[in-house]
């Protein structure tokens, strides 16, 4: 069997990053009583329950998008990331 290869140190940051702000959200969602869910706080506003279809359906499209580009540019010739750097980080 092939031995996994390790993840990229800044694949690895955003896979903990996204693992962490996935928990917040669902401990967030797992405070708010279930007749909440699907009522909006205002006519003009959506419910808990609309917002988490909404970031749902992001998350799934934003990955798709990033698999797709990511395809692209290494069919393009795209090399290996050398930059270990924070990706999350701000600026120095």
């Amino acid at each position: 069997t092939p031995r996994p290869r390790a993840m990229h140190p800044r694949v690895s940051e955003l896979v903990e990053h996204l693992t962490r702000t996935r928990a917040a959200l669902l401990a967030a969602v797992a405070a708010v009583p279930a007749d909440a869910l699907d009522r909006a706080p205002r006519p003009d506003a959506w419910s808990p329950a609309q917002l988490l279809e909404h970031l749902a359906k992001v998350e799934l499209g934003s990955a798709a998008l990033l698999a797709r580009r990511l395809l692209r540019a290494r069919e393009a010739g795209l090399g290996p990331e050398t930059d270990e750097s924070s990706v999350l980080a701000g600026p120095g």
